[in-house]
């Protein structure tokens, strides 16, 4: 089990690991030591500040520093001039809810009115229920769920009493636009007027969950000075989960990127603060959740959020959570708080696009005939160290710990009418057999219109030093075969050479034609055989570290030209 000591050396910078801590209803002694251990260490409190608002849970740190005197005192002692602004939004938190409060009554009595039953949602219902001070969690619009029979009706009665509608984009919508996506969607643009700002949803239309069963299931509770109708306290639950997968699908929307700013930590602290909440009925937690049909849900809202936390939850042994996104470790990111709300396919993602941007200058070098030897030139592959920020895809499995800069790696290339050839090419103290025996390499070949082929050369694990295998792989790495490619290594002191003759009939391809351009790329990785097959290679092509150079069937945009001449 993770515990929030263990999450600390995981590269959370200091600021980051206090807000996790603070993040939470209630702190333990422990809690505080270890806050009071940081706040005297190299901390930024601008940096803790800025990201605490950020993520949204500034109100509650205030609470925290009001209600605990020990650990205000050291947090005044090392930073006054964060103390008061945190204290301040907390105490702001409570003026501005009680607000929100009245301006919800004003809604009920609007609604009810014309007939429109509503069920509140999200901030309203959790800052009243599971949160014991509602200055602890600030929200900042009201969402109604309602039925879509009432939808063009609460439409109409918000239009009349001055409300209007808004895109993202800040933009008046028309009344055909409003009724268009009435029709489609189970999220209205957002009525405003003056302070007030409510969010319809109904329950018709694609969501994560049932919102229609949540909305039959819901029942009243009294929130400030009226009775409501809320969810269950199950739902509650699953639907903070829900929300905030469905935010982490809307930031993947271009059209949205830079609008929506996506996932919180306060997301995270209603997810645990609820679950803790409901602690000891996870039997009913999991029949719900079979009921709406949302597991795959609620699991990546949880491992997202223990991620943060460590480990709270009992619905679900640790071996059902989605292996990329359970207990991920990072490392190597501008902002590891930011990183965890990614899965590894995410940030695999990311990594691959970030070496793509860095790779998008394509250029064409020029391979020159055999019996043109001399005018060959040698080609420097850089150094894997080059952007340490975007080095790797960390599952655990995978390790860059490789020191490629000390190797100075690079290769020459030419051809003939039989064959291609290249000879890479390592120097410096760090040459030794034991290093190269634990190297392989790479070679890609490509034109515009096959799958990329990719020659692998491996060291013998039980030969003797300098005998290889050579294998051809396309698209499955799996359905890898031998062939026959020469191979031809040298060592001498302080210098490793290995030469490649590959025949154009092992690539199943004609002899090239001069001018005729192949996609191509080098790449030394280790010996090590693993899924992560891809783990640390260095690449001349791309010039990045790459988790996955061929990616996609090769993205020949990032690939550099070979033109034969």
């Amino acid at each position: 089990m993770n515990t929030v000591k263990e999450l600390a050396a995981n590269a959370l910078r200091p600021e980051e690991l206090a807000l996790v801590l603070f993040a939470r209803q209630d702190l333990d002694g422990d809690d505080i030591s270890l806050l009071k251990e940081l706040f005297t260490g190299a901390f930024d409190f601008e940096y803790f500040s800025d990201t605490a608002n950020k993520q949204g849970i500034a109100p509650v740190i205030g609470y925290h520093l009001i209600n605990n005197p020990v650990l205000r005192e050291e947090f005044k002692k090392v930073s006054p001039e964060t103390l008061r602004p945190l204290v301040l939004l907390y105490e702001l938190t409570c003026i501005h809810n009680r607000q929100m409060y009245a301006d919800l009554e004003k809604v009920n009595k609007l609604f009810s009115t014309h007939g429109i039953k509503f069920v509140v949602l999200k901030g309203p219902v959790l800052a009243k229920t599971v949160y014991s001070d509602y200055g602890k969690r600030i929200f900042g619009d009201l969402d109604l769920l309602i039925a879509p029979e009432d939808m063009l009706k609460a439409h109409t009665v918000l239009k009349n009493d001055g409300f209007a509608a808004y895109n993202f984009h800040g933009e008046m919508m028309s009344e055909e636009q409003i009724i268009t996506r009435m029709e489609s969607d189970y999220h209205l643009y957002p009525y405003i007027k003056g302070t007030m700002n409510i969010e319809l949803h109904q329950y018709d239309g694609e969501y994560e969950i049932d919102l229609k069963s949540v909305y039959h299931d819901a029942g009243k509770t009294q929130l400030n000075n009226a009775v409501f109708f809320v969810p269950n306290e199950i739902d509650l639950f699953i639907y903070a989960c829900a929300h905030f997968v469905q935010h982490r699908k809307q930031a993947n929307f271009a059209v949205l990127q830079g609008l929506i700013i996506g996932n919180n930590m306060r997301q995270l602290m209603d997810i645990r603060e609820i679950y803790l909440y409901l602690k000891g009925r996870e039997a009913e937690i999991r029949a719900r959740i079979e009921a709406l049909a949302c597991r795959d849900i609620v699991l990546e809202a949880l491992a997202i959020t223990e991620k943060f936390y460590g480990k709270f939850s009992d619905l679900y042994p640790d071996s059902e959570f989605p292996a990329d996104l359970h207990y991920w470790y990072a490392e190597n990111w501008d902002s590891h708080f930011e990183r965890r709300f990614f899965s590894g396919e995410e940030e695999r993602m990311k990594i691959i696009n970030k070496s793509r941007e860095y790779a998008a200058g394509k250029q064409v070098y020029y391979c020159v005939h055999r019996e043109d030897i001399v005018q060959n030139e040698t080609h420097p592959i850089p150094s894997v160290y080059s952007q340490p920020r975007y080095l790797k895809f960390l599952l655990g499995e995978t390790e860059n710990a490789f020191p490629i800069h000390t190797l100075d790696p690079c290769f020459t290339m030419s051809w003939d009418d039989d064959s291609f050839y290249t000879t890479i090419q390592l120097t410096g103290d760090a040459v030794s057999e034991e290093r190269i025996r634990g190297l392989a390499f790479q070679l890609l070949f490509g034109f515009q219109s096959d799958l990329p082929q990719v020659i692998f050369v491996k060291p013998v694990e039980s030969g003797s030093f300098g005998d290889y295998s050579v294998y051809l792989w396309q698209e499955n790495y799996e359905a890898r075969r031998q062939v026959r490619v020469a191979v031809e290594p040298s060592l001498e002191q302080n210098m490793f050479r290995i030469s490649l003759i590959v025949p154009w009939h092992v690539l199943n391809y004609d002899p090239p034609t001069p001018n005729e351009e192949l996609f191509f790329d080098v790449t030394i990785r280790t010996a090590k055989e693993s899924m992560y097959h891809e783990e640390r290679m260095v690449s001349w092509s791309t010039r990045k570290y790459y988790t996955c150079p061929w990616v996609d069937h090769c993205d020949k945009s990032i690939m550099n030209v070979i033109r034969f001449v």
